[in-house]
């Protein structure tokens, strides 16, 4: 009887970074490690890897250089699966200075897990993906802040997903960034999961100023317990787009306050969501408005169809029913959500509460089991914010 030889698992390896000059030496050692030996050594090891940043701390880019993959100059590519966190609780900064992207993804078949940190600075100078290009492998993104990339006329200026790829994006901003899909473009192929996370102040100069799904068709995005707010598109779709049939899925997700049309040109629709394909939308239990578009139809819901591919579900809150079709009709609401502003709530990302008298409170059906923050749900409120009445105070007597 044969007996099978299996050989073993490659041992996880943990880089330790301990300068933070983007450097190149011989190798990764005690003494002399840069972020970017620790990513090079990882990237010839086939371990689940760890490279280990000092929290608090600022790693910036400075060996300049475009179109490269192997970490010589330039963004910092990742080959291998690794996690890249800090050695506390406190996150670690990456900052590209505009001479390239931050992070790309270069024929990568695990994992790459972002964890406690803030990724800034990066510039793609017209490439796809400003601060991050998922192109293989997988992205998970947990308690980080994408803030300030920027790829002038292309796509994902935070984060881009593309080629067949994935990501998971948890209890993360994403703010402050520019390109198609100022905050997150997720191209054909390719899907994003979004979950207690907010999306907000990105900017397009063409569309989807928070999120752009479809790039080519077939690709997918789903959000849940998540705000997208103050994103701004010069074209359509201020906080979401979806074209060439991307398929999209919100639940317990708050879309508010985002503006699309900022060209005031014709044609342009959806400061909220625009639906300019006829791929699918469902939307449960959501609050979509307070939305503008500068000239043109469909403040909240954008393009004829809107009103035919999205399915409702739950009990939802819209501020304008123009183009949202059944979006706009019993059971949902059409109301004024009365909200405060975005801002530290509580949980690991800024958040909109819900004001006292708001239609959106005890006005959902069941979903989540928590809200954006952690929250519980027992009565479950319209949005990712759940209301919590404010217990009075018993008079001494």
């Amino acid at each position: 009887m044969a007996l099978l030889s299996l050989a073993p698992a490659a041992a996880a390896k943990t880089f330790e970074v301990t300068r933070t000059g983007d450097e190149i030496n011989a190798e990764c050692t005690q003494q002399r490690c840069s972020l970017r030996d620790a990513l090079n050594a990882a990237n010839f090891t086939s371990g689940k890897d760890t490279v280990l940043l000092r929290s608090r701390r600022t790693y910036p880019l400075t060996l300049p250089g475009t179109s490269e993959d192997t970490g010589a100059f330039g963004d910092l590519d990742v080959l291998e699966e690794v996690t890249i966190r800090p050695d506390g609780k406190k996150p670690a900064t990456i900052d590209a200075r505009g001479i390239d992207r931050v992070l790309d993804t270069y024929n990568l078949a695990g994992t790459l897990k972002l964890s406690r940190l803030v990724i800034r600075g990066g510039d793609s100078a017209g490439v796809i993906g400003g601060g991050v290009l998922i192109r293989s492998g997988k992205l998970i993104l947990d308690r980080s802040k994408v803030l300030g990339n920027v790829t002038p006329g292309n796509y994902g200026g935070g984060v881009a997903v593309y080629g067949g790829s994935e990501a998971k994006i948890t209890r993360s901003t994403i703010a402050g960034n520019t390109g198609e899909g100022g905050g997150v473009a997720v191209g054909p192929g390719s899907s994003a999961a979004i979950v207690s996370s907010t999306i907000a102040g990105n900017e397009a100069f063409g569309n989807g100023g928070g999120i752009f799904v479809g790039l080519g068709g077939n690709a997918e995005l789903s959000v849940e317990n998540s705000t997208i707010t103050a994103n701004r598109a010069g074209s359509s779709g201020g906080g979401i787009i979806s074209a060439t049939n991307g398929t999209v899925s919100l639940v317990h997700t708050t879309v508010v306050r985002n503006r699309a049309n900022l060209a005031m040109s014709g044609g342009q629709e959806g400061g909220g969501i625009a639906a300019a394909s006829n791929g699918p939308l469902a939307i449960r239990n959501s609050i979509v408005a307070l939305n503008e578009v500068g000239t043109g139809d469909g403040a909240d819901c954008g393009f004829p169809a809107f009103a035919v591919y999205v399915a409702p579900s739950g009990k939802n809150l819209v501020g304008d029913a123009d183009r949202c079709g059944p979006l706009g009709t019993t059971p949902n609401l059409v109301a004024n959500p009365k909200l405060g502003p975005l801002t530290d709530n509580g949980g690991p990302t800024p958040t909109i509460a819900l004001k006292k008298g708001s239609p959106a409170i005890d006005a959902g059906a069941r979903g989540t089991a928590a809200d954006q923050r952690g929250v519980k749900r027992k009565r479950p409120d319209i949005g990712a914010y759940e209301y919590v009445a404010k217990k009075k105070k018993k008079k001494r007597r």
